[in-house]
C-alpha cells in the first residue's frame, strides 16, 4: 500500500487516507503504513491527520516500540520538509491528552527547527510527568534560536521547582539554551539542600562560563557581577575598535571577547551586524571569530554570505557554518 500511495497525486493523498486507510477498526499494521506514508510524501496538510493517527493508538500500541518510533520518524519528517507545520504544531499541542502530548514531545525532541524549543517550553507545567519529558526532549540535540520572554519563565518556573529532578534538568537545559538571563537562579541553586541539585547548578555554571569555580555561590556571584560589569562597560569600546581599526587591533579585541563566552550571543549579534557593510578582510576577520564563539545566533547572518560574490569570504563563512554546528552537536552529546 505504501508504494501505492506514494504514486498518487498528493492532492488526493489526504482524502484517500481519511476514507480508506484509517477507521475506528484500523489495525495496528495499517496505522503504521497510514504513518509511514505520511512519513515519505506527506506535507503540512497531512499533519492533522499524523495527530489523528497518534490518538488513535490503543494503550497497548502505545507500550509498543514500532507504533512510536513511526509516529517520531513521520513528525520529525514533516517539521524537516516543511517548518511551516510549527504553527499547526503550537495550536495542536495544546488540546491534545497527556498521552498524545507525551509521544509528540518525543518527536519533537528529534528534529531541530526553528521554533521547537518555544512550543516545547510552552507545554511546561501541565505536569510534573509532562516536564521530565519536556526537559529531557531539549537535551537531546543542539537547541538554535533563543525561546520567547514566555517561555524563558516556564523554564525559570522549573528551576524553583519542588521536585529534585525537575530542577536537575532544567539546570542543564540552561545551560544547552544558553539561557544567561537565568544565570542568577543557578547561582542560588548552588546552596540547594540536594546534592544532586547542587552539583547540576555548578556544571551548568561551568559550561555558560567556561570557568570552574566549584560550589562557592560567592565567587560564581562575583564573576557574574563582573562580567555584566564587562558587557556593559567594556565590550561597547571593543566594537567601536573592531570597526575603525586595523586587523592587528581587531584581532586584540576579538581575543578579549573570547574570554567571556557568557555572552557569546549577545557579542555575536552585534558583530552579525557589522557583516553587510564590512570589506572583504574585516568580512573574512568576523566569520573566523563568529566561528570560534560558536552561536548559533550567528547562523543566518553567515548563511547569508554562503552566496557571497566574493569567493573568500564564502569559504569563511561555510567554515565558520561548519564550525559551530559540529561545536553544537559536540555539546548535545
Amino acid at each position: 500500500m505504501v508504494e501505492a500511495l506514494r504514486r498518487r497525486p498528493k492532492s488526493e493523498l489526504r482524502k484517500f487516507l481519511e476514507l480508506h486507510a484509517l477507521t475506528k477498526s484500523s489495525s495496528t499494521g495499517e496505522k503504521l503504513e497510514v504513518m509511514k506514508v505520511i512519513e515519505l510524501a506527506g506535507g503540512r496538510d497531512l499533519f492533522p491527520l499524523l495527530l489523528r493517527v497518534a490518538g488513535s493508538l490503543t494503550a497497548l500500541e502505545r507500550r509498543l516500540p514500532g507504533p512510536l518510533r513511526a509516529f517520531e520518524r513521520a513528525t520529525a519528517e514533516l517539521l524537516r520538509r516543511d517548518p511551516r507545520c510549527i504553527g499547526a504544531l503550537r495550536s495542536a499541542a495544546s488540546k491534545l491528552s497527556e498521552e498524545e502530548t507525551l509521544l509528540l514531545v518525543q518527536a519533537m525532541g528529534r528534529v531541530h527547527v526553528r521554533g521547537i524549543d518555544d512550543v516545547l517550553l510552552g507545554l511546561l507545567g501541565r505536569s510534573e510527568s509532562l516536564d521530565r519529558s519536556v526537559l529531557a526532549a531539549l537535551l537531546r540535540g543542539p537547541r538554535g534560536h533563543r525561546p520567547s520572554l514566555m517561555a524563558r519563565s516556564a523554564l525559570a518556573r522549573c528551576l524553583e521547582s519542588n521536585r529534585d529532578d525537575i530542577r536537575v534538568l532544567a539546570a542543564r537545559v540552561v545551560a544547552s539554551l544558553h539561557e544567561v538571563d537565568l544565570t542568577p537562579l543557578l547561582i542560588q541553586l548552588l546552596g540547594a539542600t540536594s546534592r544532586r541539585v547542587a552539583k547540576a547548578a555548578e556544571e551548568s555554571l561551568a559550561a555558560l562560563s567556561n570557568r570552574r569555580l566549584g560550589g562557592d555561590a560567592s565567587a560564581w556571584q562575583a564573576w557574574y557581577e563582573k562580567e555584566q560589569q564587562w558587557i556593559e562597560n567594556r565590550w561597547p569600546d571593543l566594537l567601536e575598535k573592531i570597526l575603525g581599526s586595523e586587523g592587528g587591533a581587531s584581532t586584540q579585541a576579538f581575543r578579549e571577547a573570547l574570554l567571556h563566552p557568557l555572552y557569546r550571543d549577545i557579542i555575536s549579534r552585534d558583530l552579525v551586524e557589522l557583516l553587510p557593510d564590512a570589506d572583504e578582510s574585516l568580512c573574512r576577520i568576523l566569520c573566523s571569530f563568529l566561528g570560534n564563539l560558536g552561536s548559533p545566533w550567528s547562523e543566518d547572518g553567515l548563511a547569508a554570505l554562503t552566496h557571497d560574490p566574493r569567493p573568500a569570504v564564502r569559504r569563511e563563512a561555510v567554515k565558520a557554518l561548519r564550525f559551530i554546528r559540529s561545536k553544537a552537536l559536540q555539546r548535545s552529546r
